[in-house]
C-alpha cells in the first residue's frame, strides 16, 4: 500500500488492511443553485444500511476537500489510492442534471466497476419535490446497492463465499420495497 505524502494532515484516516473504505467526494454544484448535500445523503443511507445489516470492517466517509468534475474518472483514482479506498463516489449537481459516478478500485475488471447515474427528468428547477426525493431516497438507495454488491464481489474473489453471499443478499434487501422485482435474480451467477 502506497500512501501519498501531504504537507498538511489528511482529513480522514486511510483504510487499514483489514477494512474497506467507501470514499465519497463532496459533490460539485452550480453556483446559485441550492447545495443539496447529496454526498452526505449518500453517506447517511449507506451507513444506516451497513449498521442495520451488521456489516463489519466497512467505513463510509466524505472527503471534504475533494470535488471532482462528473467526467473525472482518472482523477477519482488519486484520492481513492491516497486513502486506500475500495470505492470512490463523486458527482455533480447543476440543478438541471445530477451525475453520480461510482468506481470500484478493488476489483476494476468487474462489469460494474465503473457506473454512472445521470438524472435529468427530476431537475431541481423543473420539479423540486421529485428532485428532493431523488437526492434523499432514490440515489442513496442505488449507491447503497452498488456499494454492498461490490463488497460482496470482493469477498467472492477472496474465496470467502459465505460472506460474499451474505453481503450480496443484503445488497438485494437494501433495494426499496416498491421497486419492480429484479428479473433473472434466480439465474444470477458470478
Amino acid at each position: 500500500m502506497e500512501l501519498f505524502a501531504t504537507a498538511t494532515p489528511l482529513p480522514l484516516t486511510p483504510a487499514s488492511d483489514n477494512e474497506r473504505l467507501i470514499l465519497i467526494a463532496s459533490f460539485q454544484y452550480t453556483e446559485g443553485i441550492a447545495n443539496t448535500d447529496a454526498h452526505n445523503e449518500i453517506r447517511r443511507t449507506i451507513r444506516d444500511t451497513v449498521t442495520e445489516f451488521d456489516i463489519s470492517n466497512l467505513r463510509i466517509e466524505v472527503e471534504p476537500n475533494t470535488r471532482l468534475a462528473a467526467e473525472a474518472q482518472a482523477e477519482a483514482k488519486e484520492p481513492g489510492e491516497q486513502y486506500n479506498a475500495s470505492m470512490v463516489v463523486w458527482g455533480e449537481d447543476t440543478g438541471v442534471r445530477v451525475t453520480v459516478n461510482f468506481l470500484n478500485l478493488t476489483e476494476p475488471d468487474f462489469d460494474a466497476a465503473a457506473v454512472k447515474i445521470t438524472e435529468t427528468e427530476l431537475a431541481q428547477l423543473a420539479n423540486p419535490s421529485a428532485y428532493a426525493s431523488f437526492i434523499t431516497t432514490d440515489l442513496p438507495a442505488q449507491l447503497t446497492f452498488l456499494s454492498l454488491f461490490a463488497v460482496g464481489q470482493s469477498y467472492y474473489v477472496q474465496e470467502e463465499y459465505r460472506e460474499a453471499v451474505r453481503i450480496i443478499e443484503k445488497a438485494l434487501a437494501s433495494l426499496p420495497s416498491d421497486m419492480n422485482p429484479l428479473e433473472g435474480v434466480d439465474d444470477a451467477y458470478f
